[in-house]
């Protein structure tokens, strides 16, 4: 294209600056067709590619996974000895779908997931502790709570031969398969913010979540605003720094800018299984056992009598702080009881917990159509690159 340097240096960013206005506009409620396109293309080459893998690895992984599919079906509609030991599997399957899927729906877009710590895996604690109370003992199943089989004021059945007494050691061992299988599931929840990130950074294109931390004029903030502020600056910082080790840390506490984190690791392009790995340990083994410890602690009887006995040991009595913190904790167990029974309305006010289904399908379905239109602008960004780069060469990205 004729001009000088500078003219075309113009026409390059008039150029660009039209593409991205014409981007934005890249939506299912405005442009379904051709969002739909992008997406296609996006999944066309995911799957040729996943094709391609599977085509080349179909010795090693899809043959065996066929044989093991098959010899799964074949053994569940056989009936014999085996008979208990495959319910018992399927029993610990839909346990563990349910709190991954309620530890997802817990972290998944944004901040926008649904609490189901408070909703369900905190009344699950409640339960237990009452439970134990009520049998003197821990050693019965307590995977009965899952899919709505079991009523808010409903405790687990008591087994035969219960031991003496129970600690609120035994009651956390109790709780603990669940709080990890949940904190999985929300580091599974973090995956959406990190995948968009990495999808942006990947294009050349500036994250916009982190641009509007780092440049964000601080003059207008009040004294508490400008300190999550600076917090906000050194968590991006602390994770540029340590990576892996970084993100744990990050991770291994009730990080509710946590979502940021994804954001940075997916600006930064740091590697998928890095990620995941890192999010899974500190959320999954030690945030939500560590909140399953106190809490069990907090809700069994025995041990909150335990806990208040010694700190009001050594403060004065006339401060009255045994009444305080069993205000305190009382209010607390009020609080989950009350999420509890909201829960179970919730998945009664329609048939079976319809209801309930469909508040947790619309959240996810929106994310995800956020998620999927943020790809459909990721692939028009590439097209462009290609157009801008063939109308004005020697330049390897878009501004």
């Amino acid at each position: 294209m004729a001009g000088t340097p500078t003219r075309r240096t113009a026409a390059r960013r008039r150029l660009i600056d039209e593409l991205k206005a014409e981007r934005q506009k890249i939506k299912f409620t405005k442009k379904p067709f051709r969002t739909s396109y992008l997406v296609g293309r996006v999944v066309w080459r995911a799957t040729k590619k996943l094709g391609e893998r599977v085509i080349t690895s179909r010795k090693r992984v899809l043959y065996p996974l066929l044989l093991v599919s098959l010899f799964c079906f074949w053994v569940k509609d056989t009936r014999g000895p085996h008979a208990a030991f495959v319910d018992e599997c399927e029993v610990w399957i839909e346990w563990a779908l349910w709190w991954l899927a309620l530890g997802v729906a817990s972290s998944i877009g944004f901040g926008s997931g649904m609490h189901t710590g408070l909703l369900f895996l905190f009344p699950h604690i409640l339960k237990v502790c009452q439970t134990v109370e009520r049998c003197g003992h821990a050693d019965f199943d307590s995977r009965r709570n899952m899919w709505f089989q079991m009523a808010a004021d409903e405790l687990f059945a008591c087994t035969v031969n219960p031991r003496v007494s129970a600690s609120y050691l035994d009651i956390w061992f109790n709780v603990l398969p669940s709080c990890v299988v949940w904190g999985s599931g929300t580091s599974f929840g973090e995956i959406p913010p990190y995948w968009v990130s990495f999808l942006a950074a990947k294009a050349g294109k500036e994250n916009k979540e982190l641009s509007d931390i780092t440049h964000v004029d601080v003059k207008d903030m009040d004294g508490i605003q400008r300190r999550v502020h600076e917090f906000k600056l050194w968590m991006i910082s602390f994770m540029k720094k340590y990576g892996f080790f970084g993100l744990l840390a990050m991770a291994s506490w009730p990080n509710a800018a946590f979502d940021l984190c994804g954001v940075c690791c997916g600006s930064f392009m740091m590697p998928f299984w890095i990620f995941i790995t890192a999010t899974t340990l500190g959320k999954g083994f030690v945030k939500a056992p560590v909140q399953g410890l106190v809490l069990s602690a907090l809700f069994y009887k025995n041990s909150r009598e335990q806990i208040i006995a010694f700190v009001s040991g050594w403060l004065p009595m006339s401060w009255e702080v045994d009444k305080t913190m069993n205000a305190s904790i009382n209010s607390m167990l009020q609080k989950v009881v009350s999420s509890s029974k909201l829960k179970e309305a919730a998945t009664s006010a329609m048939s079976p917990s319809r209801l309930w289904g469909y508040l947790v399908t619309s959240l996810v379905a929106y994310f995800l159509l956020s998620c999927v239109e943020a790809i459909a602008r990721l692939e028009q960004a590439r097209l462009d690159m290609e157009r801008v780069n063939a109308d004005y060469p020697g330049r390897e990205h878009l501004d």
